[in-house]
């Protein structure tokens, strides 16, 4: 399953959407981008400059 696939599996499961329609939009939350980051694997996100 690619990452587009299961971007597409969690939000039509969890929402209904499909998350083309928000990124092509250009607006989404900080929430539907920490869903995206994990559904493409994504584990750690270092904020900051320490």
């Amino acid at each position: 399953m690619t990452a587009e696939e299961r971007l597409i599996a969690i939000f039509e499961e969890k929402v209904g959407l499909n998350p083309r329609n928000k990124v092509a939009r250009g607006k989404f939350t900080a929430s539907f981008f920490l869903r995206c980051l994990s559904a493409v694997g994504f584990t750690h996100l270092h904020l900051g400059y320490a």
